[in-house]
């Protein structure tokens, strides 16, 4: 099995007939995908800006691949909700559902001969939560994509070996694409093309096959040991990777008990992608970064890196402060921003804090995240007189559940506030700055 360029997948000379996915057990071939692609890509017209919302992976990695061989330009919303959509309407022509490409697939258009793509020209968009409140545009180039499906081949792809990628992580995020779909491509190996988020699918999926490899997250990851048989699923694992926040200690400790190693732990960010890695053992949190990526500290503590996963040459100040050690790995200190993550997923609060004090019910809001069993998201909001008339009337359960209805036109139910505090006025310091120190007492 040898590795491809990103760039060159399409022209690499595979062998048609070799599985390259599956789907409900159902190989899907090399050819299966060509095919797809070039039918696609002959029904795109170059220069048009197409967002790719298929929830299906490989309808996705087909519609990913086609808009870059039509010239096109793609980009992922961070979710496909309808206020998503509409709020990112002005950055693109048209959307590619899952029926939209099928539709594509069954009636496509005279396919052009295939070519190697374009590292600088082929870009991908995703957005995500700035700190400041709207959605953050994240260009991607096809090279720094190619340039780090390398690397983690390089890096890893041994211990994976021709293990079939299972997943329980979706794949419109870096993350997943990378994870699940990309290195999979550049690599050859096969890959699940639904994910597995119920353990007990995920358990009976890998008893089917002859090895995976698991692509999970901290938040899945950690509840594992406590819902199925984790040595049987470790017994079919040649590698098992986590990302998008740190797993629990006990969680990696887990995992080391029931089948000899913790996870592969991936530290990184959208702007930046891959960063560093580490595997928790004995207590050590520290990080490794990743071959040809340089991090250093820089101003006020932030960590600095220097990647060919970015854009260019130049440095990247991250929001996360960091230590080094004498080895030269790294253990993080902690967000500089007001950008947190609730099971893996990134929230502004400044942003969630600004859709909330533009509800006729109130004048204001602050959120914070309190630490429990697992992070919790509270909202001490200031009523206005209409606010006020409305609790009086519905009482604070109901005025909770409406608040929270509201919030579901932008957010998914994990990044909605559990937990809520109806005040007059917002606590303040004596500069008239919420009191955000003060804010906690409330709960």
């Amino acid at each position: 099995m040898s590795a491809l360029a990103l760039e060159s997948v399409l022209i690499g000379g595979r062998d048609p007939d070799r599985v390259a996915a599956l789907r409900d057990g159902r190989p899907l071939t090399w050819r299966d995908f060509s095919d797809a692609v070039a039918g696609v890509a002959a029904t795109l017209e170059p220069g048009r800006r197409y967002a790719l919302i298929a929830a299906d992976a490989w309808l996705f990695a087909v519609a990913l691949f086609a808009v870059w061989r039509a010239d096109a330009e793609a980009m992922v919303p961070n979710n496909a909700l309808p206020a998503t959509l509409s709020g990112l309407a002005e950055s693109f022509d048209e959307a590619l559902d899952d029926a939209a490409l099928r539709a594509r697939m069954a009636s496509p258009g005279a396919p052009a001969a295939a070519r190697l793509l374009d590292g600088e020209r082929c870009r991908l968009t995703l957005f995500t939560s700035g700190s400041t409140g709207e959605p953050k545009s994240i260009v991607k180039r096809l090279r720094q994509l190619s340039a780090e499906v390398a690397v983690l081949e390089r890096s890893f792809g041994a211990q994976a070996g021709d293990a079939c990628v299972l997943a329980t992580v979706p794949h419109h995020h870096i993350y997943g694409l990378l994870f699940r779909l990309l290195w999979p491509l550049s690599a050859g190996r096969v890959f699940e093309v639904s994910p597995h988020f119920l353990p007990e699918d995920l358990l009976e999926a890998a008893a089917g096959l002859g090895g995976v490899t698991l692509i999970g997250s901290p938040a899945q990851l950690s509840r594992l040991p406590e819902l199925i048989d984790l040595p049987a699923l470790l017994s079919r694992t040649r590698l098992c990777v986590s990302s998008g926040g740190p797993l629990p200690a006990d969680a990696a400790a887990a995992f080391a008990a029931a089948g000899g190693q913790a996870p592969l732990e991936i530290f990184g960010s959208t702007e930046t992608g891959g960063v560093a890695w580490r595997r928790q053992s004995d207590g050590d949190r520290a990080w490794t970064p990743l071959p040809s990526v340089r991090c250093s500290v820089g101003e006020e503590g932030a960590l600095r890196i220097v990647s060919p996963f970015l854009p260019d040459d130049a440095p990247w100040l991250a929001s996360d402060a960091a230590e080094f050690l004498p080895d030269g790995r790294f253990l993080l200190q902690g967000r500089r921003d007001r950008v947190v993550k609730l099971a893996e997923k990134r929230l502004s609060l400044g942003e969630q804090e600004q859709r909330l004090a533009d509800h006729p019910w109130l004048d204001a809001a602050a959120l914070l995240v309190l630490p429990a069993r697992r992070d919790t998201l509270c909202a001490v909001v200031a009523l206005s007189a209409q606010g006020r008339a409305q609790l009086a009337a519905l009482g604070k359960l109901a005025t909770q559940q409406a608040l929270r209805r509201y919030l579901t036109a932008w957010y998914e139910p994990v990044l909605l506030p559990r937990r809520w505090r109806f005040v007059d006025v917002l606590p303040q310091t004596e500069r008239g700055k919420p009191d955000r120190a003060a804010m906690p007492g409330l709960f």
